[in-house]
């Protein structure tokens, strides 16, 4: 059992530190899209009536893209949602693979067990990284587009 051990402890603290990546990724997921919504609605104030045809029309392009960025959030956090289930699946699977260290009997296909939970990981850990980087660029896409329609609302 002990040819085992390093690998399933390692495993172990891997998955928690996956469930806690996924878990911190989805809280920020939540607040980016409680953000956009303030951005959003902003849009939807009171627009001055001297706004000629050619910046509504510019306008308009701007609010569509700022309800994109709405619709990637959203979607991102209903996939680290469901992702954070997944991992929490594999944290059984680990739970088992520590039982058996305890136990000191290991099955025939605990290598198999081992190297799935491992590529699941790697997998989970390589979309919590994909998924952040889409949150990132939406913000800095979401806050160009704001900052355009400030401009142009308040100053063309």
């Amino acid at each position: 059992m002990d040819k085992y051990r390093v690998s399933i402890e390692t495993l172990s603290t891997e998955w928690q530190i996956t469930a806690q990546d996924a878990s911190d990724l989805s809280v920020l997921a939540s607040q980016e899209i409680s953000d956009w919504k303030s951005m959003y609605h902003g849009m939807y104030a009171e627009l001055s009536d001297t706004l000629d045809d050619h910046t509504m029309a510019k306008v308009n392009v701007l609010k569509k893209a700022c309800l994109a960025h709405g619709d990637v959030l959203l979607e991102v956090q209903e996939i680290m949602d469901g992702k954070i289930k997944d991992i929490e699946n594999v944290g059984l699977d680990i739970q088992e693979l520590m039982l058996v260290l305890e136990n000191g009997e290991a099955s025939a296909d605990i290598d198999d067990k081992i190297q799935i939970a491992e590529g699941l990981i790697a997998s989970y850990q390589s979309s919590i990284q994909e998924y952040r980087s889409i949150i990132d660029s939406t913000k800095v896409s979401c806050t160009e587009t704001c900052r355009d329609f400030s401009l142009l609302v308040m100053g063309e």
